[in-house]
């Protein structure tokens, strides 16, 4: 296994990105120089942080929170071959629950231990499908995010 690395957000290697940055209260998507680049920022100094992706073409970087610091993985170099510009992924969390009606996508630093489920099929199917795989700890968006449900406006 490799060791994680000490991360800070000066000595990354990549000038032009994308982020996905899961913060304590919310999640952050953006691109270096947009506004959500100084809300993540901001986050980093305040230490608010979870976990960051950063991505472009040529590579991606993982950084987590380990025992109250930013750590970051191995970067993921992209190879250039038949299908550049493509990267397929595939996370045991989707594989187990690929007959699922709707779409699931996992969420944390290992791929595994949470995730955002989303479907047109009623609450029951959704419970039932989960309960048969043996998972009953399912939480409604509207509790995660303990919003009043006036509040959500589009």
């Amino acid at each position: 296994m490799k060791t994680l690395q000490p991360f800070d957000l000066t000595t990354l290697e990549m000038t032009d990105y994308y982020f996905i940055a899961h913060l304590l209260d919310r999640v952050l998507v953006g691109r270096v120089n947009e506004d959500s680049h100084k809300l993540l920022l901001e986050a980093i100094r305040q230490n608010t942080v979870l976990e960051v992706h950063f991505f472009n073409e040529e590579k991606e970087i993982f950084v987590t929170r380990f025992q109250d610091k930013l750590v970051a993985y191995t970067p993921l170099e992209h190879k250039e071959g038949p299908e550049k510009g493509v990267i397929t992924r595939s996370y045991r969390l989707e594989e187990k629950f690929r007959d699922f009606r709707g779409t699931l996508k996992p969420l944390g630093a290992w791929g595994g231990d949470l995730a955002l489920v989303v479907s047109q099929e009623n609450e029951a199917y959704i419970r039932g499908y989960f309960a048969e795989k043996g998972f009953d700890t399912l939480l409604p968006w509207p509790k995660i995010i303990d919003l009043p449900r006036n509040i959500l406006q589009l």
